[in-house]
C-alpha cells in the first residue's frame, strides 16, 4: 500500500507548488523556524481559491513549549472558528500540562468546538512525560491521527517505535510519521510498512522554502 504524502507547507507559493508536483495533502502553517504555527485567516482564504487538496491547518498561536493559558487556549478557539468559517474541516493541534503530561481539558475542548471534524495531535506529543498512555487517551477520546517521530529526534531515528505504535493502535488512531523524512529514507525505512501517511516538509535550510527536487523524488520512489 502507497501512503499519503502529506507536506508542510508555510506559505501559498509552496502550497501550490506541491498540489502541481503530486502532494496528496498539505499541513498548512507559517514560520518553519518555530516549528509551525497558525496562518493568518485571510492567507489561507487565498489559498483555499486554488487549492484542490486536502489541507489540515495548524493551531498554535505562538513558539516555545506547549502549555497554553487560558487566555491563549480562548485565542485558539477563536481561530478555530475562523478557520471553520473558511471550511477546513482537518484541524492540528496539541498541548500539554507543566508536568509533561496531556492537556485533557483543552485538547477535548477543541475537539468539541470543531465539531467532531478531524483533529490532529502533533509533534507536542513528542514532549509528552507519558508517551503510549498519551497516544492511548488521544485514541479513546477520538483524535483521528497523531504526528509523531516516535519520541525521537526524527522518525527515522523513531522507526522501530513507530512500527511498535502501529501495531498497537491499528485502527483506533492513525499513527502518522513526520520529522526529518527525506527521499532518501523510502527505500531504507517506510516502504513497505503500511504508515497510511508520511509527513515531510522537503524544507531547504538555505533557500528557507520547499525543495521541489526533493519532493519530486520523493513522489517518484514512492510511486516506482
Amino acid at each position: 500500500m502507497k501512503p499519503l504524502l502529506e507536506i508542510a507547507c508555510f506559505n501559498v507559493p509552496d502550497a501550490l507548488k506541491a498540489q502541481a508536483i503530486g502532494a496528496s495533502r498539505i499541513e498548512f502553517c507559517t514560520s518553519y523556524n518555530d516549528g509551525g504555527l497558525s496562518p493568518d485567516p485571510e492567507v489561507l482564504k487565498q489559498l483555499l481559491t486554488a487549492l484542490h487538496i486536502p489541507v489540515a491547518v495548524m493551531l498554535r498561536i505562538r513558539p516555545g513549549n506547549f502549555v497554553y493559558s487560558n487566555h491563549e487556549h480562548n485565542a485558539h478557539l477563536n481561530l478555530l472558528k475562523h478557520y471553520m468559517d473558511l471550511g477546513i474541516q482537518t484541524f492540528v493541534f496539541g498541548a500539554l500540562n507543566a508536568n509533561g503530561s496531556i492537556n485533557e481539558k483543552q485538547t477535548e475542548s477543541i475537539l468539541k468546538n470543531c465539531n467532531n471534524l478531524n483533529l490532529v495531535f502533533h509533534r507536542a506529543i513528542d514532549h509528552c512525560s507519558h508517551y503510549t498512555a498519551g497516544i492511548t487517551y488521544l485514541a479513546k477520546t477520538g483524535i483521528h491521527r497523531v504526528l509523531t517521530s516516535g519520541c525521537a529526534k526524527t522518525a527515522v531515528e523513531g522507526i522501530e517505535v513507530l512500527l511498535k505504535l502501529k501495531t498497537m493502535f491499528q485502527s483506533q488512531i492513525e499513527i502518522m510519521p513526520g520529522g526529518g523524512i527525506r527521499a532518501l529514507h523510502w527505500h531504507s525505512h517506510f516502504k513497505d510498512q503500511s504508515f497510511v501517511a508520511l509527513h515531510s516538509a522537503c524544507w531547504n535550510i538555505k533557500t528557507q522554502c520547499m525543495d521541489t527536487t526533493e519532493l519530486k523524488a520523493f513522489i517518484q520512489n514512492i510511486n516506482a
